[in-house]
Order: structure tokens, then sequence, then C-alpha cells
């Protein structure tokens, strides 16, 4: 049997997770090959973590009037949508991603020809359309879900908005909201790419599962289970904090106010919370904070001695 992993990148929260199911696969002698899209790092060095594998435009594509004007005509939608809706729109909401890309994004299926498709975090690389329909049909299809943005219109977390229960339209985290806005024409092209699809949705929470199956964008047939992430438990352990303090550089004396997200800057994560409550408190000597994600906080709350920032850590031992 091969399993093809497809995930944007090889880097990055969801990817390590989709790389502990890989790796496991791998443990278990199963043919388990990672496919990643976009890299801005050091690509990884083991060979089943391969870019993936795109088909190549044929001749007779590129000379076929009808095909050529469909192309120019995604084109043409797909940035009139961004430009419209998403072009200016502040990046501290958090990421939107569109369904229809500007290109067509059609796996070279020969090459990969896998016996399972597991879908991962696949944000700003999948054209939804090419994609899906390079995938064959009778080749189940099992998504592990790392947000919420494989069943809504864009946003990756709807902040409480339920209209992706409907058909998306008229969204609260895009420019100029309509009807017939971004998201919602990203939502019916999901439906439509995904429509008769064998598809076994995985969600590493009971909240997210209840979130998905109320999404209309799965086929009817689609099943559901939750699967939690897995760690290292050798390397994710408990250890002693003294010794933990000692290694971050940290007084051991102090007390200290940890926080952490992918990215500070995001609203969603609470930093304004944090900050707004730090402020409220009086100047203490004995009291610090870490911080770590990526972004940075360009100032020190009075109320503290000093603040750590660690920035995006993505060493594991540095994690636990």
């Amino acid at each position: 049997m091969i399993v093809g992993h497809f995930s944007t990148y090889p880097h990055g929260g969801a990817a390590i997770a989709a790389s502990r199911f890989h790796d496991e696969l791998r443990a278990q002698r199963i043919d388990s090959r990672f496919y990643y899209a976009l890299c801005d790092r050091k690509p990884p060095e083991d060979a089943s973590y391969l870019p993936v594998p795109w088909a190549a435009k044929s001749k007779w594509q590129s000379i076929a009037p009808w095909h050529t004007e469909s192309a120019r005509r995604q084109r043409r939608q797909s940035r009139q949508l961004y430009d419209l809706h998403l072009a200016d729109r502040d990046e501290n909401q958090g990421p939107f991603s569109m369904a229809q890309l500007p290109t067509a994004t059609r796996l070279d299926w020969p090459q990969i020809n896998a016996d399972v498709v597991h879908l991962h975090w696949l944000a700003f690389a999948a054209d939804y359309a090419s994609f899906f329909g390079s995938i064959p049909r009778n080749v189940p299809i099992v998504w592990t879900l790392h947000d919420m943005n494989a069943f809504t219109g864009g946003c990756h977390f709807s902040s409480g908005c339920d209209r992706f229960k409907g058909a998306c339209g008229a969204c609260p985290q895009v420019l100029s909201p309509a009807i017939s806005d971004v998201s919602n024409h990203s939502h019916a092209l999901k439906m439509r790419s995904l429509k008769s699809r064998q598809i076994h949705v995985i969600a590493p929470s009971k909240w997210m599962l209840n979130l998905a199956k109320a999404s209309p964008i799965w086929p009817d047939q689609t099943v559901f289970s939750q699967v939690r992430y897995g760690l290292d438990l050798q390397v994710f352990r408990p250890i002693a904090k003294q010794t933990a303090r000692a290694k971050l550089g940290i007084d051991s004396c102090v007390r200290l106010i940890g926080f952490g997200a992918d990215n500070i800057r995001d609203e969603r994560k609470g930093i304004g919370c944090l900050l707004d409550s730090l402020d409220r408190l009086p100047a203490d000597s004995n009291l610090e904070a870490i911080v770590f994600g990526a972004g940075k906080l360009d100032r020190t709350p009075r109320s503290l001695r000093k603040l750590h920032q660690f920035g995006f850590v993505d060493d594991q031992a540095t994690q636990a």
C-alpha cells in the first residue's frame, strides 16, 4: 500500500502533526510519502519528503483555444476576487485562503499513484477544481483538519461566525463583504470539487469534529472520526522546573508568566488581553514573562522586571 500525504509546507505546526502520521506509518513498514508544495527553509533531507509533482502542461493544452481562454478566465476571476476582498486585509486577522488560485494545480498522478491520499493543511497551495480533479475518483481521501479552513469559505478560524453552515457570503473577515463575495465563491467551489468523493475526515478534538460535521461542503457519505494528536513522550515529558529555567536562561526565583502562539500578532491569540492585564498591574521586581511565537513585542510592560522573547520555536527540545 502507498499512502501519499499532502501539505502546503514541510514545516510548521500542521506539517509537524502530519509528519508524525507519516513517520508512524513508515515505522509500521507502510510505503508512506510526504508531499509538500512550498518550502521557504532548508528542505527535509529524508528521501520520503518530496516536492509535489505537478503535472506539466501538454502542448495540446497550450494551443487549444478553449483551454487558453479557460486559463485566462481563471486568472482574471481569482485576481478580481483577491483585489476586491483580500488585497488590503489586515494580516493580524489571521489567514484567509481562496479555493481558486490564479493557475491550475494538477497532480502528476502516474508519478504519485497512491492507494490512499491523506490531506493536511493545503492553504495557498491547492486550486480545488484542478487539484481534486487530478485525483482518481476511486482513490479514498483521508483529511486531517488542522484548522477550520477545509470546510469554510476561506477563513481558518470563524471567530464564532456560523455562515459556513450554509453557503458563507457576507463574510465578516473580508473587505467589501457581499452575499457573492470571495467566501461564497470558495465555499461553492469546494462543494463542487469534493462532490461524490470518498472522504474520511479526521479531527484532533470533539470541538473541531462537531464544527466539521455542521458544514455542507462534505459529500453525503463522508465519515468523521476523532484522532488526537500524538507526541513523542521521550521528548515531550515533564522535567524539573528549575532545570528548564536554567536551560532557557531564566532566574529560578522569579514569578513567571508564559504566553505562546504560532503568531503572537494574531489578534485572536490574545496578546492584547495579556498586555492590557500586565499594564494594570503595579511594577513588580519579581515578575517576568516569557513569550514565544512569530512576531515581536515592541515594548516591555512596566509591571515586568524582564520580558523574554524567544521568537518562533521549532526545535522540539526547546519546546519541551
